[in-house]
């Protein structure tokens, strides 16, 4: 019997990657799975971005200050990404609070 994977394992628990990939692979082992890959690979939110980019961000404020950093994308190349609303989103986030 094929059963077919809904939601990847993990997905929206906070845990790690290699603890996703490690849950993925014991639960398919000696199984019959179809796994749609797209449910692996959904576009981030902004929030999600903000996150990710957080450290490097305020880092580089922290060093320089707001008034000498900007953001910049490489938009439209940028858009097998996110869209662009997601993307200044994820901006306005990092850019909330800066001085």
């Amino acid at each position: 019997m094929l059963r077919r994977m809904t939601r990847a394992p993990g997905h929206g628990t906070g845990d790690s990657s290699a603890a996703r990939g490690k849950v993925l692979h014991a639960g398919l082992l000696g199984s019959l799975v179809a796994v749609p890959v797209a449910l692996l690979f959904m576009p981030p939110s902004s929030g999600e971005m903000a996150n990710a980019w957080r450290p490097y961000v305020e880092t580089c404020i922290e060093n320089f200050g707001a008034g000498r950093c900007m953001f910049e994308s490489n938009f439209p190349v940028d858009k097998g990404a996110c869209s662009y609303p997601v993307l200044f989103n994820a901006f306005k986030r990092l850019a909330h609070g800066a001085r």
